[in-house]
Order: C-alpha cells, then sequence, then structure tokens
C-alpha cells in the first residue's frame, strides 16, 4: 500500500491500493450503525481492513507530523471519527497496553492518536451505554476520556432485600466497593454494605475511583425516600412518607412536632444496633438525630411545609405611584413568619441599585419590620426575600417613600367640556431626612407627571408619579386595544367597518355618584342630529361603547362628534369619528398649507392651483402619514385665491376633497407685466390682455374659465379670450401649440374662436410649425392644413413644388398624426362611419340639454349637406343625409366637415360655420375627446376631397 505525500498526490498504480478511499469508503460504511459495527466480532475479511485501518490512519499521522507540525493534532481522527474509533477499539481488543501498542505502530508518542480517540468518542454519546463492548472499556480508559462514561454511585436501602447497598446508575460500571478495608460483595444490582462506615470507596470498570458518604457517627441518620434512594443532608424532606434509620432508637427530642411511625422493619444486614421503620412527617416540622447516651443531638432536617411568610402592607399613598406604576407606601411593611423556635429565618432587604443586601434572623412565631435596624428612611424599591429550611421562600418586590404624604384639593379629574382632564395642585409633605416638591401640578392634558423623592443623606431617590384618581379613553379597534389617554379620540369608516370601540374608565367615586353607565351622544356638526349610544361593563371602572352602529350615519352625514353625558347639562368631548374625506379644511400659513383634521393613515398627494392664474403649473405634493404641512410651489406663495384638491390615490375608499381658499379681490402680487394684466382680468378688475405676448396666458383663462364657479360666468371669460385669440389666428395657434395642452381641451376654443374654421392660404415659417407636432398635433395639422394635398398622391399636387423648410414640415405631419389618417388623405381607406347605438335623441326620455341644443343647429346642417357640392363628404354621414334621428358622433363630424370647408375655402361653408357654432359647442362640451378626433377626421376627408376632386 503506497501512500501519497502532500506534495505529490501521483495517481496509484493498479496494484496499489489507496489509503485516502479505503479511510473514506470505511467511514460510510461505520458511521450508518456504529455501535453495530464495534461491538460484533469480524470476519477474516473485516478483520483484514481494520488492520488496514490501522496502518492507514497511522501513516496519515506521520505524514501530519513530517509535513505539517504545527497543524491541528487531531485533524486526521476528526476527517475519520468512526474510523478512528472501530480501529484504535480493535487494537485495545488484542493489546495488552493499548498505548504501547499505538506507540508502537505509529513509531512515536501516541497522545495525539488518543486525545483524537476521546474527540472522536464525545462525537458518538450513543456509544456509552455499550461501554463493554470489546475493547471499547480499554480505549476509554486509556484516551481519559472516563468521566463521560461513568455516572456515580449512589446510596440505597434495598427494601426487598433488606439490605444497605451502594449501586451505580448502570450496574454494568461497577466494579468493586470497599468498606473499612474491606470489599462488599455483590448484591443484586448492587454492592452490599454489611456495616456502618463513614465513607465508601467505588471504583467502576474504567478505574474510576468514587467516594460515597455513607453515615456520620456524630449525626447516626439516615433518611430515604419511599422508593429507597437517600435524600441529601440539605434538602428539606418530604411532608410525606420516608424511611428512617437511626442510631437505636431515636428519642422525643428527635422531632419538632409529631411524626406518625408507620411500620417498623428489620435493620438492614450488619447494622443490628440501628432502628429502621417507615414514617409520615406530615405533623412534624423538623427531624434529628437523637441518642439516648450517645452523641449530642444533630442538626436539625426541616420539614418542607406548605405555610408561608406573610408581608404585611399598609394602605399605599394615593395619588403616588412607582415607576412602573406599582403602589408606593408610605410606612415600612411587616413580616409575619410562620412555625416554631426550631425553625430560623433569613430576612434580606435589598434596595435597587445596592451592591449587597441587608441581612439578618429572627425565629418562626415572630413579627418583624422592614425598617428593624435601618438607619434612616427607606426610600426607593426594595426587593424583600424570606427563607427558613422546609418553607416556601418568600420573595415580594416593594415601593417605599417612608413618612410622605400627599394631600390635594382635586381628589377627582374629571374630562373637560372641550377635551382633557381638569387640572389640579398636589402638596407633598415628608419628615425629617426625605426631599420632596412642595408642590406639583397636573395639567389639563397630563393623566401624570413624575417627581423625585430623595433620602437627605444618602443617594437614595424614588422616581415616582403623581396621578390622582382620573377619567381615561382608549380606542378598540379589530380587537386590539391602543392605549389609555385623556385627549378625545380619532376614528375613520375603515374602523367603524372593524369593530370599532370607545372605551371610557371612570374612578370609582365618579361611578358611584353617577349611578348608572353614562351615555354616549354621536352629534353631526353640520345638522346638529343626535343619536344615543349605549355603554356596557366590560371590566372594573371601565364601559364599552361599540360604534359600528354609527357605520351607515357616518356614511350618509359624514363626520360626528361625540360626547360624554356626565351629568345634567354637561358632557365632556370624547372622541371623533372621520367620515370618508381625507382632509376637512385647509388653511394657509404662510408660504404652506395645513390640512385641517386630515385621514392619519394613507398617503395624500396635495394638487395647488390657481384661478388667476392658470397657465401656471400645478403644484402637486405627497404627504406623508400622519403629516399635515404642505409646502406651496413657487407662484402660490400669495395671499390670493387657491383651488386645492387633497385625495389618497392609493385608497379607493377615501373621498377627495376640493378647497377654494384666499381672497378672490387679491391679485398675486408677485406677477408683473402681462402675467399681472391676464391675472387681473381673472379677477374682474381689467380688461383681457391683448397682443401675442398674452395669447398663451389667453389660452389656459379660456380653457379654466375663470375663478366664477357658475356656468354662465365661466362660458362669458371663454368667450371674450376666444375672441381674442381669433383677432390672429396664425399667431394664436402657435401659442396654443406651444401651451400643449391636450387636443380635446383646445377644442372649445377652437369653434368658439373661429379657429377651427379659419383660412390659411399658405403656411408660413413652416420650420416653426415642424417644431410644433410633437406637443401639438391637433393644432399643427390646423397650421399644416394648406400643405396635406402634396402628400395626398394627387398627381396635380407635386411634392416636387415643395421647399425644403415645407417637406420637412410634411415629414414631422408623417411622424406624428395617425396613421390611419394618412390614409384617408391618400384614399387608400375609406371612413364609412361607425352607427352608434344611441341616437341623438332619445324619443323615450327628456331631451338633454346637449341634444336639445345640437338639434337646433341639425336642420341648417342637414340643408347645407343636402344643397352642397360636397356630397361624397356628406355620404359617409348616413344619418345626416337621411330624415330622422342622428347620432352625436354624426353630428359631431358634419360641424367639423362645414368648419374645415370653410379653411378651404369653399364660400358657402365659410358662411354656414358660424351659425352652427352654439349647436357644435353643445355637442363639443358633451364629448371633447371624440370632437377633437373628429375635427381631425374632418381635414383628412377635406383635403383628401380638395386634392383629388377640386
Amino acid at each position: 500500500m503506497r501512500l501519497p505525500t502532500l506534495r505529490d498526490d501521483e495517481p496509484p498504480t493498479s496494484a496499489s491500493v489507496r489509503p485516502r478511499d479505503l479511510l473514506d469508503d470505511s467511514e460510510r460504511l461505520y458511521d450508518g450503525d456504529l455501535v453495530d459495527a464495534i461491538g460484533a466480532d469480524p470476519d477474516p475479511g473485516e478483520a483484514h481492513r481494520r488492520e488496514l485501518l490501522l496502518q492507514a490512519l497511522a501513516a496519515y499521522e506521520r505524514l501530519r507530523l513530517r509535513e505539517a507540525p504545527d497543524s491541528d493534532p487531531g485533524t486526521v481522527f476528526a476527517k475519520w471519527p468512526a474510523c478512528t474509533l472501530i480501529a484504535t477499539a480493535w487494537l485495545a481488543r488484542r493489546a495488552e497496553d493499548l498505548t504501547a501498542s499505538l506507540a508502537a505502530v505509529l513509531g512515536g508518542p501516541a497522545t495525539g492518536w488518543l486525545a483524537g480517540w476521546a474527540h472522536a468518542w464525545a462525537m458518538h454519546p450513543e456509544l456509552r451505554g455499550h461501554i463493554h463492548s470489546p475493547g471499547l472499556t480499554a480505549a476509554v480508559r486509556a484516551s481519559g476520556a472516563v468521566g463521560s462514561v461513568v455516572a456515580a454511585p449512589l446510596l440505597r436501602l434495598d427494601l426487598e432485600r433488606g439490605a444497605l447497598v451502594v449501586a451505580f446508575p448502570d450496574e454494568r460500571h461497577g466494579a468493586s466497593v470497599l468498606v473499612g478495608g474491606g470489599e462488599c460483595p455483590r448484591a443484586g444490582n448492587g454492592f452490599l454494605l454489611a456495616r456502618p462506615s463513614r465513607i465508601a470507596t467505588c471504583t467502576d470498570v474504567l478505574s474510576g475511583v468514587h467516594v460515597v458518604d455513607v453515615v456520620d457517627i456524630t449525626d447516626p441518620l439516615i433518611i430515604f425516600d419511599e422508593t429507597g434512594s437517600r435524600l441529601p443532608a440539605g434538602a428539606a424532606l418530604p411532608a410525606g412518607e420516608v424511611w428512617v434509620l437511626h442510631l437505636g432508637t431515636p428519642t422525643a427530642d428527635a422531632v419538632d412536632g409529631t411524626w406518625q411511625v408507620l411500620e417498623h422493619a428489620t435493620p438492614p444486614v450488619g447494622w443490628s444496633r440501628w432502628w429502621l421503620a417507615r414514617v409520615s412527617l406530615a405533623g412534624a416540622a423538623a427531624i434529628r438525630s437523637a441518642v439516648d447516651f450517645g452523641p449530642p443531638p444533630g442538626p436539625w432536617r426541616p420539614v418542607q411545609s406548605t405555610e408561608r411568610a406573610d408581608l404585611l402592607l399598609g394602605e399605599p399613598i394615593e395619588g403616588l405611584l412607582g415607576p412602573d406604576g406599582e403602589p408606593v407606601h408610605g410606612e415600612p411593611p411587616r413580616l409575619r413568619l410562620p412555625g416554631g423556635a426550631s425553625q430560623t429565618w433569613t430576612v434580606e432587604l435589598l434596595r435597587d441599585g445596592a451592591a449587597l443586601p441587608r441581612r439578618w434572623t429572627a425565629f418562626g412565631g415572630a413579627v418583624v419590620s422592614l425598617a428593624d435596624g435601618s438607619t434612616g428612611p427607606l426610600v426607593g424599591r426594595f426587593r424583600v426575600a424570606a427563607s427558613a429550611p422546609g418553607h416556601s421562600p418568600v420573595r415580594a418586590s416593594v415601593t417605599l417613600a417612608q413618612g410622605v404624604t400627599l394631600t390635594t384639593k382635586r381628589r377627582l379629574r374629571l374630562l373637560r367640556e372641550s377635551g382633557g382632564l381638569t387640572s389640579a395642585d398636589v402638596r407633598l409633605s415628608a419628615p425629617a431626612g426625605v426631599l420632596v416638591p412642595s408642590v406639583v401640578s397636573l395639567k389639563s392634558i397630563e393623566m401624570r407627571t413624575s417627581v423625585t423623592i430623595r433620602a437627605a443623606d444618602s443617594t437614595h431617590r424614588l422616581d415616582a408619579v403623581v396621578e390622582l384618581p382620573h377619567c381615561a379613553l382608549r380606542r378598540r379597534v379589530a380587537g386590539e386595544n391602543g392605549v389609555w389617554g385623556v385627549r378625545p379620540e380619532a376614528f375613520t369608516l375603515d374602523d367603524l367597518a372593524h369593530g370599532a370601540c370607545l372605551d371610557v374608565q371612570l374612578p370609582a367615586r365618579l361611578r358611584e355618584a353617577l349611578g348608572h353607565v353614562p351615555a354616549l351622544v354621536a352629534t353631526d356638526p353640520a345638522g346638529g342630529r343626535d343619536q344615543l349610544v349605549r355603554g356596557a361593563r366590560v371590566a372594573d371602572g371601565v364601559y364599552r361603547y361599540r360604534l359600528a352602529e354609527l357605520l351607515d350615519s357616518v356614511r350618509s352625514d359624514g363626520s360626528l362628534a361625540l360626547s360624554l353625558v356626565l351629568g345634567d347639562g354637561f358632557t365632556a368631548q370624547v372622541a371623533r369619528i372621520r367620515g370618508s374625506a381625507v382632509a376637512e379644511a385647509v388653511l394657509r400659513r404662510g408660504d404652506e398649507l395645513r390640512l385641517v383634521d386630515r385621514d392619519p393613515a394613507p398617503e395624500l398627494v396635495v394638487r395647488v392651483t390657481s384661478p388667476l392664474t392658470p397657465w401656471l403649473r400645478p403644484w402637486e405634493v405627497t404627504v406623508a402619514p400622519g403629516e399635515s404641512a404642505v409646502p406651496l410651489g413657487p407662484g402660490y406663495v400669495h395671499g390670493g385665491l387657491l383651488d386645492v384638491r387633497v385625495g389618497a390615490p392609493h385608497l379607493a375608499s377615501r373621498t377627495d376633497r376640493s378647497f377654494r381658499i384666499g381672497d378672490p379681490n387679491r391679485v398675486p402680487t408677485a406677477l408683473s407685466g402681462v402675467e399681472f394684466q391676464a391675472a387681473a382680468y381673472l379677477a374682474g378688475q381689467a380688461p383681457p390682455p391683448t397682443g401675442i405676448a398674452a395669447y398663451r396666458l389667453l389660452w389656459a383663462a379660456a380653457d379654466a374659465g375663470g375663478p366664477a364657479t357658475d356656468a354662465g360666468s365661466r362660458a362669458l371669460v371663454t368667450q371674450e379670450c376666444a375672441a381674442v385669440l381669433g383677432e390672429r389666428p396664425y399667431a394664436a395657434l402657435v401659442a396654443g401649440a406651444r401651451t400643449a395642452m391636450p387636443a380635446h381641451r383646445t377644442v372649445p376654443i377652437l369653434v368658439r374662436s373661429g379657429l377651427a374654421a379659419h383660412r390659411f392660404a399658405r403656411v408660413d415659417r413652416p420650420e416653426t410649425i415642424t417644431l410644433l407636432w410633437e406637443s401639438s398635433p391637433l393644432l399643427s395639422l390646423l397650421l399644416t392644413s394648406p400643405l396635406l394635398p402634396y402628400r395626398s398622391g394627387a398627381v396635380d399636387w407635386s411634392p416636387a413644388e415643395l421647399s425644403t423648410e415645407e417637406a420637412l414640415l410634411l415629414d414631422a405631419a408623417e411622424r406624428y398624426a395617425s396613421p390611419a389618417g394618412l390614409d384617408i388623405l391618400t384614399g387608400e381607406r375609406r371612413w364609412d362611419g361607425p352607427v352608434p347605438p344611441q341616437p341623438l335623441l332619445d324619443v323615450t326620455d327628456a331631451p338633454s340639454p346637449a341634444a336639445t341644443t345640437a338639434l337646433t343647429g341639425l336642420d341648417e346642417l342637414r340643408a347645407f349637406a343636402h344643397a352642397s357640392a360636397f356630397g361624397e363628404l356628406f355620404s359617409v354621414l348616413t344619418h345626416v343625409r337621411a330624415p330622422g334621428a342622428s347620432s352625436p358622433r354624426e353630428v359631431s363630424l358634419g360641424f367639423a366637415i362645414v368648419a374645415r370647408l370653410a379653411a378651404h375655402g369653399d364660400p358657402d361653408a365659410a358662411e354656414a360655420e358660424p351659425g352652427l357654432r352654439v349647436a357644435w359647442l353643445a355637442v363639443v362640451a358633451a364629448d371633447p375627446g371624440t370632437a377633437a378626433s373628429d375635427l381631425a377626421l374632418a381635414e383628412y376627408l377635406v383635403s383628401h376631397w380638395h386634392a383629388h376632386r377640386a
């Protein structure tokens, strides 16, 4: 067998055996059932394997010592622990001296090998019950792992044989027991002690030596439990049955109290002068050895008692509590100690923070004060302990402020009408040697306040709390209690849906004065309607009001205020239930807004605009849960009108709220020039501004409609702004495109101003319009309309006629225009129009105002369509060409076609279009998005006609 070195791991020849493979394979083989493997008698093949394992382990250990002498000595044996256990035990079977045999195999000291074996032994505790397996005992002894195998022997009373024996917990572990120089014979599961002796010297199978105490001749008493196990000398005896082995018959002095002898028994073999009996200790407090004409009585052995010392506490100081809410006592407690003169009690008093307790003793039957022996007043938190043999120890904690008193005129703090508690002043007094503040004040929002009490002659102090009896409030939602407080609680609709309750705690004196459960009244602040909620007692002094019955009222009426009726004509506000609104009001505070009574749970989004400056970008702020401050952005820090919308976008159950705040007559002072003039116009203090610089502002003003809330005033602002925009169409459309206003919002302005029907004979500055297509396709389409026929494919409209700037403009149109519209322009696609299921006027219902207004222009539209030379354009409008009801879509497209015909130079359309605007605006108001699409579609249809049919 050739071993590879750590530096040269050449593959073995076909005739060699790799040691590592042998060890790895054997490790897997043995590790599955190590107990059977180590105890079995191996066949010749297995015996040969174990010999090879010895050689392989020895070779690797020599290799480690030679090439890595500083490595862990247990490296080899820790890698193959099962092989180490098996191979070493196999060698121990055949060797008289295992240590010498291992040294011979290894070629050097076997210390490391044996230490590795001991470590492997500790890894497999299942082997300890098989110490007698062949070779295992010798290996354990040689490795020094004896302590982990054999448990100490015990003295027992063998009741069946009437003998005293020393027994090992595992009888196979005992080798011999010597008493007084003589060897004890085996008896059953142990070794017979044939004579009294102070000790017994025991040897186990691993040569370990154990000493067992038997009996002290100065205290000749041994006590066993009812199973024969010896009871330790220092432990309290059970109050039931025990076996007593005593030198001679015990005298009356042996018992404190009485015992009952249940059975006399023959003394153990070799213990002829001794007395053995089974007795009941139920009436005994303690027993001891007591021999006539022998040694003096031994120490008392207490009997376990159910009696405990009593800690006698006086009345606590009312209104004063410890740091954890525990009562504070002004007089030191006393201890009443049970038992008689045979019991000695040890009393300990340990102050928090002290290194050692004050300790003293007292006899049973006495009453002692914890102040006994104290050099000054007791101030602080103390731990009290009292113990005596045979009695359950007493341990308690007590907080003391010796001699301190508390007085106040207000012994009871009630809830105030507006929330909180009635305030109170408390006076403290103390004897000499104790320092306290003379007056402590409790504010209305405080249930308690801190106070420090000190001992004058030391560092002893007590951080206490002054808390008078008071009312308290607590919210309970989804079965979970909140914390007690005095401020009015707040609930939401979600809380009510999850079984919200309001708990009210009333002090005993108030409960006695009321004589009944106080009523809770829910009031709608707006309507003043009251609703009564009954309460029920759920604990001492705690009443619960279930608020789920108010759910429908909150949903219909909004927020509710809850008040507790505490007497004739006196109510106290205790809670408020919020409706679904995210906030109740918005206030301006300098350069920020404040949300009043906001819903504390969700994240809110606040959007701020000004009806006097609609061209400014809306200011939007995300407000974290619980926060109420909203900083204002540039352009909004003024005293003028602000429109504030508060929403919870991530919580669909909350209702958004809109608020208008500020002075409607105040024009923002930070504005200047044309912006100030536009804001003054919207405030009703100036005419609308004119000039190209004002056009972008007029688009925003026409879209917003001004600060007025009535539709008529808003329509007037829109009309006035549109009229100004209509004075210079090209500049107005360019300014509107630069605002990037969505198409559906531009359509009403285009119709009112006449820009939707304005004719452009040519395209001025095409490079300017090219840049506008991306932000405003609809307005750019109207500006580009004179050039659209060049993209129609008509032979009379050759793109070669275009300038470079015009060609680039049409390229931009192709990039941003609707592909379907371009197909209509080229004639590759016809638009036949859908037939909507709903007509413009439903004969079964009263007509809507929009439908009625639209119908006023329907006859004129039909007349134009019938008389028009553009019959094919109107053929797509089935219901417009035929009598009967018309759909909104077809009417909208019809108006748009007339406008674009006018824009392309048809005089009849130009004459008819102004008379159709009112009806067209009614249709636009009903569906501005469709109206925008129809205007673009009409341009493609008319441009196609103009290119191919004109």
